[in-house]
């Protein structure tokens, strides 16, 4: 027998608490307890997912929802639920997904794409909402996977069914909603009807009870529904009024809001012209001023928060509560509220025609300018996470921010995204950033005094990317425009100092490393401290350990007490990393421990992998081949979970498996080895993209487990080609391990 928490604080017997679990409903985690101690058989509750909270139960739909399961398990892989806004789409394809969920054992996820205005950006809010970043290959991450994928709002992005095409790899289900079908070859549709009656005048009856008047399902209300086809959205904004009006007077003002739009917007479908008739008449029993707020919220992007709201729309609470009670804003948590897309499209509409619309876009963007300009110092600080977190809640405001100023102010909008660099970054979406930066040096207008700024990014950019001619070149370009004393000027240093590195000169690096440290000192701290780091990688680099190493400290004491937690975490693996290049394995592993330790405090997986790696090979350094072996097929997981692709991170664990294989295993070990030699020929993967000196000290590993298996000829270079595939050489690595999780918590 299961209990609900408020069920189980009424019963006086022990239970057992199985935690928090969601269910099909969709709606809110609560807590189950078990009565009496035998083991339950796992609940089925939802597994792994971002599923929304749903405000109520769905009603009135298990015809369509039977539908939906029908064809999935028919072999569907694109379901289609097509029909009019305010039809209830997304409301049933949320049910349905809960449903289907249990079939999809790596993952049923969410894609909210209304807010998009470019068709490029499905493929980096996919990746998102499946735990990836923005730039990775999403669509072969889903190809080994069995994943059910909700794509919400689709018809306003121009060629979207090529994107969604690329989704339906492996096992993976694309459930879409969209006022028109996408018209591919594995489409199913599923055109969805008005509500039944009963179900709608349910549906009212909850909604109004929600509202504060309890009221019968009876004549009166199901002629409500009727005069409103039936559409729920239209329904819970009629219901919204149930607080001051009975559904008779409901009924004789609905009446006389249809018959006026019945005259005018003809051209529109029946069914689109009821609802927009209850949109107005919602929109018009509002004071002036709540409208003007309703109007003007719909400049926004995805959700906002009530103080840009008052900021910006100048809204009021009693505004606000006044479009809550009507249902045409819906709340979040967390302080955050959110137009429905066809509330929006209407707000939009009454916006230009109050010819307001240029003026509030505008206020928009420069309220969320100034927003970036505030957190940008404190990016580095403790109050990164805050920060971040506030970026992934308003990224899709910024994008609208940067594409209003690139109308109206390239000078601010080249600023914007200079500033925007470290966001991106953090969150990998340099092909986002790389786009954005060269369509804004693309325009005509673009002052010259702004395009320093945007060059040393996009060459910051093009570096990250690989493309390291290109981005000496943009640096170059960005040194003979930018203003020295500048931050765009100590940048294009910087950039100079490691386009030299990349090129093999060593003295050159250095030189403008000690440049760009000198033009530091008259800047902030913060460019100060990064200077010093950089000088100490370009010396390190070229073999000067004894001049990196006070540089490093140096570096990680500015940084603690200049409450710059990210740079510490930095600082520390490098000097975990010069420790082992001097065979100093145990304050590597001390220094590579702490590290990593700091970065999942602050939850930031960005330079994890490169933390696992230093703290494996100190671990192999001093012997301790098993917990080697966990750091590294943590160091593999991880790597695959971000992509499926073969990167220098799965290359540089798959190889990190091999050396720390156990002797009993070095036969298995070696061959491994070989396969991960030959997978990078064929992908042309370089284990380590900056240093020789880590190329030594892996081949200095690679010696040591030769040398016990005492034959020199299963070196890679003289070992017989491989054939096999990278998923064989995965498993291979796999069994060479230990339990990883087991392991790991024996550290």
């Amino acid at each position: 027998m299961l209990l609900a928490e408020s069920t189980a604080s009424l019963v006086d017997r022990d239970l057992r608490d199985l935690g928090e679990h969601r269910f099909k409903d969709l709606l809110a985690a609560e807590r189950v307890y078990q009565l009496g101690g035998r083991d339950f058989p796992p609940l089925r509750s939802l597994g792994r997912t971002n599923l929304p909270v749903a405000a109520w139960p769905l009603l009135g739909r298990e015809r369509e929802l039977d539908e939906i399961r029908n064809l999935v398990a028919d072999g569907g892989r694109l379901v289609t639920v097509t029909g009019p806004g305010g039809s209830g789409k997304t409301r049933l394809a949320l049910q349905a997904a809960g449903e289907l969920s249990e079939w999809f054992l790596d993952g049923t996820f969410f894609v909210a794409l209304a807010p998009l205005r470019d068709t490029r950006s499905v493929r980096s809010a996919v990746a998102l909402a499946v735990g990836l970043q923005p730039d990775d290959d999403v669509a072969a991450w889903l190809a080994s996977r069995r994943v059910l994928l909700v794509l919400d709002n689709l018809e306003h992005l121009q060629g979207v069914a090529a994107i969604v095409s690329e989704f339906l790899v492996g096992d993976v289900v694309v459930l879409a909603t969209s006022r028109g079908p996408l018209h591919l070859s594995a489409e199913r549709e599923l055109s969805l009807e008005p509500l039944q009656n009963e179900a709608a005048a349910e549906l009212f009856v909850s909604r109004a009870a929600a509202a504060g008047r309890p009221v019968a399902a009876d004549a009166t209300v199901i002629a409500v529904c009727r005069r409103l086809d039936n559409l729920p959205l239209a329904i819970e904004l009629a219901a919204a009024r149930a607080k001051l009006l009975p559904p008779a007077a409901l009924l004789e003002r609905l009446d006389a809001a249809l018959r006026v739009v019945a005259g005018g917007a003809i051209d529109l479908p029946e069914r689109q012209r009821t609802l927009r008739a209850t949109i107005e008449w919602s929109h018009d029993l509002l004071d002036p001023h709540a409208r003007a707020v309703f109007r003007r919220l719909s400049v926004f992007r995805g959700s906002f928060t009530l103080d840009a709201a008052e900021a910006i729309a100048g809204a009021e609470l009693d505004q606000l509560e006044a479009l809550l009670d009507q249902s045409l804003v819906k709340a979040l948590g967390d302080d955050r509220f959110f137009l429905l897309e066809t509330l929006r499209r209407y707000a939009r509409e009454r916006l230009d025609e109050a010819g307001e619309t240029a003026d509030y876009a505008l206020r928009h963007a420069h309220w969320y300018l100034e927003r970036v300009e505030t957190v940008y110092p404190d990016r580095l600080g403790a109050r990164q996470p805050e920060i971040l977190i506030w970026y992934d809640a308003e990224k899709d405001n910024l994008r609208a921010m940067v594409d209003r100023l690139a109308d109206a102010s390239p000078s601010a909008a080249a600023r914007a995204a200079f500033l925007l660099h470290f966001f991106w970054r953090a969150r990998s979406a340099a092909v986002e950033e790389e786009e954005r930066l060269r369509a804004l040096l693309a325009l005509d207008d673009l002052p010259q005094q702004s395009r320093p700024a945007l060059l040393v990014r996009l060459s910051d950019v093009e570096m990250h990317l690989g493309q390291v001619e290109e981005a000496g070149a943009l640096a170059r370009e960005a040194l003979d425009l930018a203003e020295p004393g500048t931050e765009p000027h100590w940048l294009a240093v910087a950039e100079l100092a490691f386009d030299a590195q990349h090129r093999g000169d060593a003295e050159e690096a250095v030189r403008l490393g000690r440049q760009a440290l000198a033009e530091a000192e008259t800047l902030d701290d913060t460019i100060r401290i990064q200077a010093i780091g950089l000088l100490a990688t370009i010396l390190l680099d070229a073999n000067r350990a004894h001049d990196a190493r006070p540089l490093y400290e140096r570096f990680v004491h500015e940084a603690r007490s200049g409450g710059l937690p990210s740079f510490e975490t930095i600082g520390l693996a490098d000097l975990g990393r010069l420790d082992l290049f001097e065979h100093d394995y145990e304050s590597a592993h001390t220094a590579y421990a702490a590290a990593l330790t700091q970065l999942r405090g602050r939850g930031d997986k960005y330079y994890e992998p490169e933390m696992l790696r230093g703290l494996g090979l100190a671990s192999l350094g001093l012997g301790r081949r098993r917990d080697a072996r966990a750091l590294f097929a943590e160091m593999l997981e991880l790597a695959l979970s971000t992509t499926e692709t073969y990167s220098r991170y799965v290359a540089q664990a798959l190889s990190g498996i091999a050396l720390a294989a156990d002797p009993a295993d070095a036969d298995r070990g070696a061959r491994l080895r070989g396969a991960v030699a030959q997978l990078n020929r064929d992908a042309d993967v370089a284990m380590n993209a900056y240093s020789e000196e880590e190329d030594e000290l892996e081949r200095r590993f690679e010696r040591k487990l030769l040398g016990a298996l005492g034959n020199d000829a299963r070196e890679p270079d003289k070992a017989t080609v491989s054939t096999l595939t990278l998923e064989e050489t995965i498993a291979l690595a796999q069994s060479l391990c230990d339990d990883p999780k087991q392991a790991a918590a024996d550290l």
